[in-house]
């Protein structure tokens, strides 16, 4: 194998080709013996001169084909080759500074703003104002933001949290793209709470404002998990900031 990937053998095949192309416009063309019957006889000459002739213009047009199919072939495999190497990320363009990287990756939870979810928050921030309690429970909230910060849709997590199959796994807050999640929130940076199992693929932690809105979220494997935290009898935001980033800090 070359270091393109490509085998030896064929470029040795393509070598041979060029080749080809480069010398056979030098050699001469093979022509047949003269006929010797036809030898004394001018119109048999002449007969025969057309007849060369015209053997020379078909070799030449099998020539010309035969280039332009190896011309053809070439460019093709020239063309799969700059497609296999050539980085996706297009590096004659300028290149984002790490800040607008972090903006590029991050998932804005704005553009995934669930109408129903404002309801339920505006309904509540107002029974806390009034009675000094939150009517809700926090994950209720926080399953939602993080199935819209992963990328489902609010409609697919809708149709989700009706499937009787999904309901007998109590322990797993839903399933998205064949992982199970499984979600932990807070709205205190000093309380931060633990998994209770390890029966999950991806966990992921937000934490939230006295006003429901998010401050951060993290997303991280299982294994990440058991290696960061799982160890630690208590966590902090900081040790969940070693996950996946799906939203911008606020400021």
């Amino acid at each position: 194998m070359s270091r393109l990937g490509v085998p030896i053998t064929l470029w040795r095949v393509i070598f041979v080709f060029v080749l080809s192309i480069i010398i056979q416009p030098v050699l001469p063309v093979n022509s047949a013996p003269p006929d010797k019957t036809v030898v004394g006889s001018e119109l048999q000459k002449k007969k025969v001169g057309q007849d060369k002739e015209k053997e020379v213009q078909d070799n030449r047009k099998s020539s010309d084909i035969l280039r332009f199919s190896v011309i053809w072939i070439l460019c093709m495999f020239v063309g799969f080759l700059i497609w296999k190497i050539v980085p996706k990320h297009k590096p004659w363009l300028k290149p984002l500074t790490p800040k607008e990287e972090e903006e590029d990756s991050a998932i804005q939870i704005d553009a995934r703003s669930s109408p129903t979810r404002d309801t339920l928050v505006a309904a509540a921030l107002e029974w806390q104002d009034r009675y000094r309690v939150s009517p809700i429970n926090l994950s209720v909230i926080a399953a939602l933001d993080a199935a819209l910060l992963i990328g489902m849709s609010e409609e697919h997590y809708s149709l989700h949290m009706r499937n009787k199959k999904f309901m007998e796994s109590k322990d797993i807050n839903f399933f998205f793209e064949k992982k199970s999640f499984i979600v932990k929130a807070s709205r205190q940076a000093a309380l931060v709470p633990k998994a209770q199992h390890l029966e999950w693929d991806e966990i992921v932690f937000i934490l939230y404002d006295a006003r429901y809105d998010i401050l951060g979220a993290w997303q991280m494997s299982r294994e990440a998990y058991m290696t960061q935290c799982y160890h630690k009898e208590r966590l902090s935001v900081e040790d969940y900031k070693t996950g996946q980033k799906l939203v911008l800090e606020a400021e």
